[in-house]
């Protein structure tokens, strides 16, 4: 039941392009216990049907950049071959602290950036 919880929250977070792997990845290694690499992994799998559906729900209001979109996918794909093999040869404690690392970076980044609302 815990499980099915966390992805709940996860998925409308995900849906709302907030990014819920930031926030499932760190449920699923302290709340369920799960490896770190099994973590990051599962997110991943997981992301997939909900990436879609938030996708194509975006798309049909009209929030999606079609060029931008495109040149950001095929990029990233470079990047997550990359990441993928890279995350794979770390030892699990230090990916959980890159992973941590990048939270924290992150979280700061969001608290002190300037600028408000950047809609149209």
């Amino acid at each position: 039941m815990l499980v099915i919880t966390i992805a709940i929250i996860t998925g409308v977070i995900s849906g709302m392009g907030l990014g819920g792997g930031v926030f499932l990845v760190p449920a699923l290694a302290l709340l369920v216990a799960s490896a770190q690499h099994e973590a990051q992994g599962s997110t991943l799998m997981a992301y997939l049907p909900t990436a879609l559906v938030a996708a194509i729900t975006h798309y049909r209001h009209g929030n999606v950049d079609l060029p931008i979109s495109w040149r950001v996918a095929v990029s990233g794909l470079f990047g997550a071959i990359v990441g993928a093999l890279l995350a794979g040869i770390l030892p699990p404690m230090l990916l959980r602290r890159v992973f941590g690392l990048f939270l924290l970076v992150l979280g700061i980044y969001s608290v002190l950036r300037p600028g408000g609302d950047q809609s149209k």
